[in-house]
């Protein structure tokens, strides 16, 4: 018999950042409404994981380009996963920066698909423990955000 690998809760409602519901916030492809386990209804559900890796990308560039924060691993996670959330951000931080083989204040381009795939792939894999998308599904997720 095989064994089978429990899908994470980023995993299973499509969204891999776990980006928590706000009702200010109607993103593509958003689930209407809960399905499955009442304690995840914090947490966005999306219809597809397209949807929720784009949301991730487009937080990135709404934190950078309209809430003007630096383009660095530190800022951005610091505004991801905050302390104030009981989120070990230099952890998070670091863990990051190591994925995209960058320095945590390295000034960034976001506007480079890869750089930000990069980033994407590097909160993806913190939130979940893994990631399980290829590059390439994660560069389609974003294409056409900026």
């Amino acid at each position: 018999m095989g064994t089978t690998t429990r899908l994470t809760r980023g995993e299973r409602n499509n969204n891999p950042g776990n980006i928590r519901q706000n009702p200010h916030i109607q993103w593509k492809g958003l689930v209407t409404h809960i399905i499955g386990v009442p304690s995840e209804a914090a947490f966005c559900q999306f219809i597809d994981s397209t949807f929720g890796i784009r949301a991730i990308g487009v937080t990135i560039h709404t934190y950078v380009t309209m809430d003007k924060i630096d383009s660095t691993v530190d800022a951005v996670i610091s505004r991801w996963a905050p302390t104030a959330d009981n989120n070990n951000t230099s952890a998070y931080i670091a863990s990051v920066s190591y994925d995209c083989n960058v320095g945590s204040t390295d000034s960034l381009d976001f506007t480079d698909v890869d750089t930000l795939k990069n980033l994407v792939k590097g909160i993806i894999t913190h939130e979940n423990g893994r990631c399980i998308y290829a590059d390439a599904y994660i560069l389609n997720a974003l294409e056409g955000i900026f």
